[in-house]
């Protein structure tokens, strides 16, 4: 069905985070191809004509952007908090914040009158978990919501790195959460100037906070400068790399088994599984074309005689920090699993 802009309640807008490069794609593609997906709404209760969006905020967006008078829509039948639960549960195509899951809990509870116990049943999680999400609202300034509910600031950047800057100094906290919106940076980034004003002196927190793009581009030259140029030792780095993050995976893996897996995290780890397994298929196909291949001799002069320069003495290399966990790897001392040749714990 067909329903007009002006006739949709948007409440809910609020439990979504902005990504603004997502809805920099759906315009256009609604721009080229029209809303290819109905937006979910539900009967106003006691308003005639009026309906409440529970899904499909980003396409409601768009659709004012390129000047639409109306969407297409689908109705749930059930009450609002079953429709809110259900399309959080359904929606599988990206990982919720913990500040959207913070964000839906105090509606449950605030709006809905639902206690904390029935919320963890209702969203599969214990009411620790739950207790503990809503903790995060109180925790983190208003200020520093809003640069992630608006997209500019990621929220694990935001809790890992802009919150303890802001208990220190809360000026510089805001000045370089609006540069950190205005050029886009990632948690890793965000992650490398929070590090250097943690170490640096008057000087070079002023330079972190009003110029970070210096910062980080003097890091990156300094990274560069010792590297080893050849292909041969980045791969022996990043095979090294890869084996340890394995290793990293599998005890994270045991402790979330052991505190219990909702069925959609498992889904959600069968599925990214399956990516990994096809990507080592085809480098371990590559790997044995390049060993059948090799002449006689070449074992030892090729990939390795690059192993000093990619390893050194006794030194062990763990996973870099990725996106969305670089507290587990920093967690770990950096090392993040056995040494391939010794067996023993990555300095």
């Amino acid at each position: 069905m067909q329903v007009e802009l002006h006739q949709l309640d948007l409440k809910y807008e609020g439990l979504k985070v902005q990504d603004r490069q997502a809805e920099a794609k759906l315009t256009a593609s609604m721009t080229a191809h029209g809303q290819l997906s109905a937006v979910v709404v539900v009967c106003a209760e006691g308003e005639a004509g009026r309906w409440v969006l529970v899904d499909g905020f980003k396409r409601v967006r768009a659709a004012k952007r390129l000047a639409l008078d109306a969407v297409e829509a689908m109705e749930w039948t059930g009450s609002e908090v079953e429709a809110l639960v259900a399309t959080h549960h359904l929606e599988r195509s990206r990982r919720h914040t913990a500040l959207e899951e913070a964000y839906l809990i105090r509606t449950l509870q605030e709006e809905h009158g639902l206690c904390q116990p029935e919320i963890g049943r209702l969203l599969g999680r214990s009411t620790s978990w739950v207790s503990r999400r809503l903790g995060l609202i109180k925790e983190l300034p208003e200020w520093l919501q809003d640069h992630v509910r608006n997209g500019t600031l990621r929220c694990h950047a935001a809790v890992k790195y802009l919150l303890p800057l802001a208990r220190a100094k809360r000026a510089d906290a805001e000045i370089l959460a609006r540069h950190i919106g205005r050029l886009s940076l990632s948690t890793r980034q965000v992650g490398v100037l929070y590090a250097a004003w943690r170490g640096g002196d008057e000087k070079s927190r002023d330079l972190v906070v009003n110029q970070p793009m210096v910062v980080l581009r003097a890091r990156e030259e300094a990274d560069g400068e010792g590297a080893d140029e050849t292909d041969s030792a980045r791969l022996l780095q990043d095979l090294a790399k890869t084996s340890s993050l394995l290793q990293r995976a599998r005890r994270t893996l045991e402790r979330a088994s052991a505190a219990g897996m909702d069925p959609w995290d498992r889904d959600r780890m069968q599925q990214e599984w399956r990516s990994v397994q096809a990507h080592a298929a085809l480098l371990d196909t590559r790997i044995q074309q390049e060993m059948a291949d090799a002449r006689p001799g070449q074992e030892e002069g090729g990939l390795r005689a690059a192993q000093g320069g990619a390893r050194g003495a006794g030194d062990c290399p763990g996973p870099e920090d990725d996106e969305e966990d670089g507290a587990a790897g920093a967690g770990s001392g950096g090392g993040g699993g056995p040494c391939p040749e010794t067996g023993s714990e990555g300095r």
